[in-house]
């Protein structure tokens, strides 16, 4: 197993790894869609990419997202839209 941490803006090699695991990293990418095609590029094939974010489904109202966040002890949760407008842009 190894275990690497890398800037967004740094290249992977080319089909080089069989697990990408992100965890509650990429809202933070300034171009998603990049980022997205820098780690599917670096997936060997069959390889999965793991994401796990701080993300609600689009059916959650603001309310509620409020009241998770405050629960969750995070500063603030978006849904899926807000997430995808935001780091796409």
């Amino acid at each position: 197993i190894l275990f690497e941490q890398r800037d967004y803006d740094e290249p992977l090699p080319p089909q080089s790894f069989s697990v990408i695991v992100a965890v509650e990293s990429l809202a933070h990418s300034p171009n998603l869609s990049h980022t997205l095609q820098v780690l599917a590029n670096a997936l060997q094939k069959g390889g999965i990419l793991l994401i796990v974010e701080d993300v609600l489904a689009p059916w959650v109202s603001d309310t509620r997202a409020q009241d998770l966040a405050h629960a969750l002890g995070k500063p603030s949760l978006k849904t899926y839209d807000q997430w995808t407008t935001v780091t796409t842009s």
